[in-house]
């Protein structure tokens, strides 16, 4: 954790996961307690959470390990990044890991980080999903001006990402057992 212009150690006390394998994301209990509780407003149940097709959403992550170079006195930050897409695609062929595409580039660094949407009808930003990462595609590359298809995996433009509901169930499950927050 970043605090104060450094990075502080925090012993995870557990882990939860999503009741679904098939989910790749994670949520870490540390023994810090937050000095400023949050509230997570999750989107809705429905298959698209109230984000509509072609609406803009926002993605964050800490791309490229880039860090902002300090005024005299100052101390080094990461910079975080925030990019933009379009909710795109739902695949709920899984109902136990419905998958969310967005349409924009993200990169390495933006995994684990909340995708974004601004919910009309009441007026507030809303998080949608959980980044977890990009979908691959090959590419052809120019040999003696011949395009031949080549294994180089590239950045197909579409953000992979999985509801935010599922780390909310894990923390529920865990709350319901008898673990503290």
């Amino acid at each position: 954790m970043r605090r104060a212009g450094k990075w502080e150690d925090y012993r995870t006390v557990k882990t939860l996961y999503p009741s679904s394998a098939d989910v790749d994301i994670a949520v870490f209990q540390t023994d810090e307690p937050a000095v400023q509780p949050f509230e997570i407003a999750p989107a809705g149940t429905s298959t698209t959470a109230g984000v509509s097709f072609g609406q803009q959403v926002w993605f964050i992550g800490y791309p490229f390990g880039m860090i902002s170079v300090p005024a005299k006195g100052s101390t080094i930050t990461e910079l975080p990044f925030m990019k933009r897409g379009s909710m795109s695609a739902v695949d709920a062929s899984n109902s136990e890991a419905v998958v969310y595409y967005i349409d924009g580039f993200n990169n390495p660094g933006f995994s684990g980080g909340p995708v974004l949407y601004w919910e009309f009808a009441t007026r507030t930003y809303k998080i949608l999903a959980v980044v977890k990462g990009y979908r691959n595609d090959t590419a052809k590359v120019l040999i003696n001006g011949k395009p031949v298809e080549t294994n180089i995996l590239v950045n197909s433009g579409i953000l992979v990402s999985y509801s935010i509901q599922y780390a909310i169930d894990a923390i529920e499950k865990n709350l319901a057992s008898g673990a503290t927050p």
